[in-house]
């Protein structure tokens, strides 16, 4: 009896050891399935010998003995089951450890597929006749990385459609995602957690890149585990900053200079109006452009700022108010284009174009726009930018909004190559930053990744926040050392360089835009606006973050609220006491809700 009870717990614990080995062989995680078939075989045996003494010891009891021999063999077979489950998951795992600890751009040694989603780059031209599912960028990853990408879909609605996959637990292996998806997939278990894959696999340049502004990445970790890359694009901010742009050869007529405060301004789009029979400053309807310069007035309508209360949205604080009340006068005097309710952003710059406005609040990327002005009338007619004087002569902050974490990459839970996100990565940034210059490329194959948007392409994407800076330093130094172009190292300096200098050497409006927007040394946008990138001069959001979902919910809905009142108000459609009701109408349409939702997210 006594052995008869010892030949049953021998045997009962060698089943489950046994069992339990199948299961984990079968159904553990990525890193749990990294055992190796060593120790899976190993176990195995312990199990088998196990099952051998449990057969001995059972051997005196007569009785006993065709049940101790059926139940040893079940347990000797699935040992040997989980010993070859294991194995075989274990060669994979160990395939997937081994990548891991050797550099990025090491290829699989045999061809893996991995499937992504992308959206419709309508603007991408595909060079050699590709197209999305057969291109350049797919050939050089399978070549150098031998990954064969599959799309799972491309869609112009690509959000939506990543929303139904989402809800059908159907997702491709690596793919990205909004900040609400990113929260809804990493919440339910649908993605991998990558924080050793970065720590291991990510090169210098990503490092690099996301130490530039290193609350992006922690944006993405959760309980201090990492599950995706943002795709970076903004980054070290000499972009950031608006200007007003002010025709060159009617400043020189008049004997103008830069202004140097508000009232200048002013004076400068009067006497245009005067003497060239503008109509004010160009403005359109969504008021994009003008809200440029609030910051003129210290308003600041697009972000959220502190308040006496707490976090409060710009677009309502009193200074807003102050701002409209100015753009009143300024619309009732001519200095705002009297039709900018009905105009969009096309008329707008056609308008600037056919000579109706010499003056135009717009970004760094201006002088593409005109071009045109140049071609119609003389190589003087350019438009120079300026920064924003302030009203009261205090420096000017330039407001930024957390863009960069906006889209998430990640890797789906089941992908049984989830390293491959990152190696993608690193493949994308180096060919987009590194090998030009590394390999001796020509331009003509480099811009061949480049060109007509294909930049743009690849799911997996991540652009180097640093780049306008460094292409604007690059360019410069070019120009300073006799013209050196061995001196690149970023193949979109290079680029800029080639366009900038058919302006300088033949005032070729074709290089009108990088001319002045990294091209010339005094007066291009990023020479004026260098000083805020070095001193800092920029206001971030205090919504620092992933946007939260109740204010993704309300969509455009209370901002166009209160569009639709500026506009009244600075149309004198309604006096500037209506701010205040327009304010109380946006709290009860939302605005107080949303206003709440960010203080319990970003108020801490």
């Amino acid at each position: 009896m006594n052995k008869r009870r010892k030949f049953s717990h021998i045997a009962i614990a060698a089943l489950l050891a046994a069992i339990m080995l199948f299961m984990a062989a079968c159904g553990g995680s990525g890193q749990q399935q990294a055992t190796t078939a060593a120790e899976a075989t190993t176990a195995a045996a312990a199990a088998t010998t196990a099952a051998a003494a449990a057969t001995e010891a059972a051997t005196t009891t007569a009785a006993g003995a065709a049940a101790t021999t059926a139940t040893a063999a079940a347990a000797t077979t699935t040992a040997a089951v989980a010993a070859t489950t294991q194995a075989e998951a274990g060669g994979e795992a160990t395939a997937a450890v081994d990548m891991l600890n050797e550099p990025w751009e090491t290829p699989y040694p045999e061809t893996i597929t991995i499937s992504t989603a992308n959206r419709e780059q309508p603007t991408a031209i595909f060079p050699d006749g590709g197209d999305p599912d057969d291109n350049i960028w797919l050939d050089l990853i399978r070549d150098r990385l031998n990954i064969q990408i599959v799309n799972d879909f491309v869609s112009a609605e690509y959000t939506t459609s990543m929303n139904l996959a989402i809800a059908a637990q159907s997702l491709p292996d690596v793919f990205y995602v909004t900040n609400p998806q990113y929260k809804q997939v990493v919440d339910a278990g649908l993605v991998a957690d990558i924080t050793e894959i970065y720590d291991k696999l990510a090169s210098d340049t990503l490092r690099e890149f996301n130490a530039s502004d290193i609350t992006v990445l922690d944006a993405a970790r959760v309980g201090g585990r990492l599950f995706g890359q943002p795709r970076l694009g903004w980054g070290n901010n000499i972009d950031r900053p608006p200007f007003v742009w002010i025709r060159h050869d009617w400043m020189v007529e008049q004997g103008l200079s830069e202004p140097q405060s508000i009232d200048e301004l002013k004076d400068i789009i009067r006497l245009f109006n005067d003497v060239y029979g503008t109509k004010g400053m160009a403005v359109e309807k969504t008021l994009g452009y003008l809200l440029l310069i609030a910051p003129s007035w210290h308003a600041y309508p697009k972000i959220w700022v502190d308040t006496p209360e707490g976090i409060g949205y710009g677009g309502v604080q009193p200074e807003m108010k102050a701002v409209l009340q100015e753009w009143a006068q300024w619309y009732a005097e001519g200095l705002i284009a009297p039709e900018f309710a009905a105009k969009d952003e096309i008329a707008m710059n056609q308008d600037v174009i056919n000579n109706m406005h010499g003056v135009q609040p717009y970004w760094q990327w201006a002088g593409w726009r005109y071009a045109d002005v140049v071609r119609n009338n003389t190589t003087d007619s350019w438009l120079e930018p300026f920064l924003l004087p302030t009203i009261d002569g205090r420096q000017q902050m330039v407001p930024i909004q957390f863009d960069n974490g906006n889209e998430v990459l990640v890797v789906n839970k089941s992908c049984q190559h989830p390293e491959a996100l990152i190696k993608l990565i690193d493949m994308y940034i180096y060919i987009n930053n590194i090998a030009f210059k590394a390999e001796n490329m020509e331009m003509s194959d480099y811009q061949k990744y480049t060109n007509n948007d294909m930049q743009h392409y690849p799911s997996f994407r991540v652009n180097n926040p640093l780049s306008e800076y460094q292409q604007y330093l690059e360019v410069q130094n070019v120009l300073a050392n006799n013209r050196d172009v061995s001196l690149f190292t970023e193949p979109v300096a290079f680029v800029k360089y080639e366009s900038a200098i058919l302006w300088i050497d033949n005032a070729d409006p074709a290089g009108l835009g990088a001319a002045f927007q990294v091209g010339l040394p005094d007066i291009s946008a990023y020479a004026k606006a260098e000083p805020y990138h070095l001193n800092g001069w920029f206001l971030r959001s205090k919504m620092w973050g992933p946007t939260p979902e109740i204010l993704l919910r309300y969509g455009t809905t209370l901002d166009d609220l209160l569009i639709e009142g500026y506009t009244k108000i600075i149309m004198g459609v309604e006096p500037i006491d209506y701010f205040d009701r327009m304010i109380e109408e946006w709290k009860t349409a939302g605005g107080a809700e949303v206003t709440d939702a960010v203080n319990v997210e970003f108020g801490g």
